[in-house]
């Protein structure tokens, strides 16, 4: 198939889409947690706990911690 002029490469297409893994979006806040609630913890929302939720929500949010303290990391980082 010929691309015409214009046409994005997938991969940098793929990096304009939010990351729900550490978007700040409320959508993508929300997939986080039921994706922390299916895959970390697998659990279904409708038999999940109170405590269920709790630990999706924690995990979603260290997610963020986490993506923050690497980015100033790297900033901070001295160039060789």
């Amino acid at each position: 198939m010929k691309r015409k002029r214009g046409d994005v490469h997938p991969s940098i297409a793929l990096e304009k889409v939010e990351n729900t893994r550490t978007g700040s979006t409320v959508a993508a806040i929300k997939q986080a947690i039921l994706d922390n609630l299916h895959c970390v913890q697998g659990r279904v929302p409708e038999l999940a706990s109170r405590n269920d939720w709790y630990m999706a929500v924690a995990f979603t949010v260290r997610d963020r911690f986490i993506r923050e303290y690497c980015d100033n990391i790297w900033k901070t980082k001295p160039v060789k």
